[in-house]
């Protein structure tokens, strides 16, 4: 009886983190579609401005590109050290 409650919790939790993970991952993807929108919408007015700049404006647009991308790099570290310490902390149990 309280095997069976404990697996049905255990069954809830791993259902509730995996719906975290799905929720985050796609808020992380939000700012990386829209900046990829811009560029696959308007993309010879992108093609143009970017054949304008100069070189430090292409470094600081690189910046850019980069600023969008670091919640999806955070998210997708912060999800392997969580299923590695999960897949760690298992082993040792057993």
């Amino acid at each position: 009886m309280l095997g069976n409650i404990i697996d049905n919790l255990n069954m809830v939790f791993e259902t509730f983190f995996v719906w975290i993970i799905v929720i985050v991952i796609a808020l992380a993807l939000i700012p990386v579609l829209m900046y990829l929108s811009k560029w696959f919408l308007h993309s010879k007015e992108m093609k143009k401005e970017w054949k304008a700049f100069n070189e430090d404006e292409k470094k600081q647009e690189q910046l850019n590109i980069l600023k969008y991308l670091i919640p999806l790099i955070i998210v997708v570290a912060i999800i392997f050290v969580f299923i590695s310490s999960t897949i760690f902390i298992d082993g040792a149990a057993r």
